[in-house]
């Protein structure tokens, strides 16, 4: 399955300018220039190329968003822009950085809850098998892949309807296996998609709200992040969101996998939300107020 690529661009081509009348977008630069610094591509002929039917950018100079731009190719024909720019897509492993934030949103705001407090101690419906190795692990070893766990990434689900629930995805109940320590916490980095379910499940356990609800009211809304969500949604339920394709070029029917694993890939976003969340974030860097304290943030980048 090829999904529909999203794409922050933080873009610098020199003396390019990104309005409309320059249409930046047909005088593109490669990665690496060689010989003929004067040679440009289009950006339709990249996607042609690479058999991409959407790209979704935005543009950052001096802390705001100068442009975004919805790229769609669906007829071989490029649009530029695409009427508005709320067409979602999904963020895939980008989702575990926002969702990053909604869990030290949540422990800023509460004196009871420790980034190296065990994860347990927080659980009520299903608990990590931390006594394999005798060694509990912590938010903050979840957060930073150092938790020693298994489960790299989830394949997600067809249909909202054959997708598991949460406690099935930690128990191995649904398409992957039980997540669990395969090493002790932090004796290793290993990425895991699987830790980041444990801390969906924390938020949950804690706040007493769904995943997704607990995220808009806490940081996508605070943000201003209108055209993102959390929520599993099916292809009738999201008219503007982008259909993946498979590497025959087809749509898929279903429109996307659906993944009840909203922590790790369960995010729908735009270019211009993913670029109003990093602003926000250079803004806390820069020393002004943000929805974490400064000393939040300094563990967040650590």
């Amino acid at each position: 399955m090829r999904e529909i690529v999203l794409v922050i661009g933080i873009v610098l081509f020199g003396s390019i300018k990104s309005n409309a009348q320059t249409q930046w977008w047909n005088k593109l630069k490669p990665w690496v220039v060689m010989g003929d610094s004067s040679y440009t591509h289009k950006l339709d002929d990249a996607m042609a190329e690479f058999n991409v039917h959407g790209v979704s950018i935005a543009t950052i100079k001096s802390g705001k968003i100068e442009t975004s731009n919805v790229f769609l190719n669906e007829k071989g024909e490029l649009i530029v822009p695409k009427s508005g720019t709320n067409h979602k897509f999904q963020a895939g492993s980008i989702s575990k950085t926002v969702a990053a934030l909604g869990v030290l949103v949540l422990v800023d705001k509460n004196d009871e809850i420790s980034l190296d407090d065990p994860v347990n101690n927080y659980l009520k419906r299903w608990f990590v098998a931390d006594s394999l190795f005798d060694k509990p692990i912590t938010l903050r070893q979840l957060l930073s892949h150092t938790a020693g766990l298994n489960v790299h990434g989830f394949p997600g689900y067809k249909s909202i309807k054959k997708a598991a629930t949460l406690v099935e995805v930690l128990s191995g109940e649904g398409n992957t296996d039980e997540v669990m320590p395969i090493f002790p916490s932090d004796s290793t980095w290993k990425y895991s998609g699987g830790g980041y379910e444990i801390l969906q499940l924390m938020v949950e356990d804690v706040s007493g709200m769904p995943f997704w609800e607990y995220l808009e009211k806490e940081v996508l809304v605070p943000l201003q992040m209108t055209n993102s969500t959390y929520k599993l949604l099916g292809n009738e339920d999201c008219p503007n969101c982008a259909f993946a394709y498979d590497e025959g070029v087809k749509k898929y029917k279903a429109g996307w996998y659906k993944y009840p694993e909203s922590a790790a890939a369960g995010l729908w976003t735009t270019a211009m939300d993913l670029s109003t969340f990093f602003i926000h974030l250079g803004s806390i860097y820069s020393g002004q107020p943000g929805i974490i304290s400064r000393k939040m943030f300094n563990e967040m980048i650590t």
